[in-house]
């Protein structure tokens, strides 16, 4: 999907991209059974931990700023690795 609607922007100089997030650390406030469930699940992360908001921030500033201006219909993974998400 990402692709084709790159195609069909990319003549009117709109750049199309998808970001695929994986876990984001929030900073709400967790129970222990969820941060039990939190640490199992990073266990399976091959980063072994979640990604930071600002570490989520950054691909985004990227792909927003001048260096990414002939990127378009590209899917950026950004999950630590996490086969789930490939």
């Amino acid at each position: 999907m990402t692709m084709t609607a790159a195609r069909d922007c990319a003549p009117y100089g709109i750049r199309v991209n998808c970001l695929a997030l994986g876990t984001v650390d929030s900073k709400r406030k967790v129970t222990r059974l969820h941060e039990k469930l939190r640490g199992a699940f990073a266990a399976k992360i091959p980063a072994r931990r979640w990604s930071g908001a600002d570490e989520a921030a950054k691909p985004i500033c990227f792909q927003l700023s001048g260096a990414a201006s002939c990127v378009t219909g590209q899917r950026l993974p950004a999950y630590g690795g996490h086969p789930m998400n490939a």
